[in-house]
């Protein structure tokens, strides 16, 4: 099982899911595609999210990780169709060490250009082991700007690159494309991959709420299509590439244990759950990936810290700071 293209295509297939379902008298199918339709309309909301991944039955070694736990808390605002603010609190576990950080992104798209401006506090633990370097240093600032020199500097150097197109200018065209590829996917086979399981409390914000339970069953057809159509707004990656790891990825697939489970609540998505298997020989990886929604249109303020509100340093600055060392 080849460890990190397995891995890196779940992680496609949850966070491509979990951004078009979130908006993140009728049958089951229309309630979903209007909840799907509905959620695209959302200006403000709050979430709370859990990622769990585990391996069993692997060698000692093989894998870097064999159990990860991450949870982000947070709020989104769309302000506008030109700009769209995230903060979140983030809370890992791997291989026993625990990490506390918050982050901020604000995205603001201008006659087809992507700007992005992040935030990304400094764990402790890290500042430890970079010594000098993040002294006194409290967040990590990452733009459109600084990514677009590294671009630079890496071609000059001969050094692999990311394209800044696959980092920006790809997420409002993916999501709008993959909510297409699920919406006629749900018109043409609902009826058959949807099954209704009546009214369920789920715990959201720590709440008791009641909601309409579906769970979808995706089939390795669909998440071929899924899959090729996130790896291929990556830049980065070949045609070939893209469509050896998406056959990797749905030969190691359990389709009996992989499904979606959807919440709804006056119309809107307000539980998701992502469940994924990849088994071979002994081996088994295991992923859930959980979102809830709530506060879903009370208008919420995300305020970005600013470089000269937070003791900082840019993402070229630490780069170049790196170098010289």
């Amino acid at each position: 099982m080849k460890k990190i293209k397995g891995f890196a295509i779940i992680a496609i297939i949850s966070s491509v899911m979990m951004l078009v379902l979130s908006g993140c008298g009728s049958s089951d199918k229309t309630k979903l595609i209007d909840a799907l339709n509905k959620g695209k309309n959302v200006k403000y909301a709050a979430f709370e999210s859990k990622i769990d991944f585990g391996v069993e039955g692997a060698e000692d070694g093989k894998y870097p990780v064999k159990n990860m736990s991450l949870e982000l808390n947070g709020k989104t605002a769309k302000e506008s169709d030109k700009n769209q603010k995230l903060q979140a609190n983030i809370k890992a576990s791997v291989s026993g060490i625990n990490v506390e950080t918050k982050f901020f992104e604000e995205v603001i798209n201008e006659n087809g250009k992507v700007n992005v401006n992040a935030m990304i506090q400094i764990p402790e633990f890290l500042k430890a082991q970079m010594g000098p370097l993040f002294k006194d240093v409290e967040y990590l600032n990452i733009d459109t700007k600084s990514l677009e020199d590294l671009e630079k500097m890496s071609k000059q150097v001969q050094a692999p690159t990311v394209k800044m197109d696959s980092l920006a200018n790809n997420p409002y065209k993916l999501q709008e494309e993959t909510n297409k590829e699920i919406t006629a996917y749900l018109e043409k086979d609902g009826d058959k991959v949807i099954e209704n399981k009546g009214k369920q409390e789920v715990s959201i914000n720590n709440v008791k709420e009641t909601v309409e339970m579906y769970n979808v069953k995706v089939s390795k057809e669909e998440l071929n299509k899924i899959v090729s159509l996130a790896m291929s707004n990556d830049k980065n990656l070949k045609a070939e590439d893209v469509k050896k790891g998406v056959d990797e990825f749905l030969k190691l697939l359990d389709e009996t244990s992989t499904y979606m489970e959807i919440g709804l609540k006056d119309g809107h998505i307000v539980h998701t759950k992502i469940n994924i298997v990849l088994k071979e020989k002994q081996e088994k990886v295991n992923l859930a990936v959980t979102m809830n929604i709530f506060d879903i249109d009370k208008k919420v303020d995300i305020k970005i810290p600013t470089n000269k509100e937070v003791k900082s340093k840019n993402l070229l600055e630490l780069v170049t700071m790196m170098a010289n060392q």
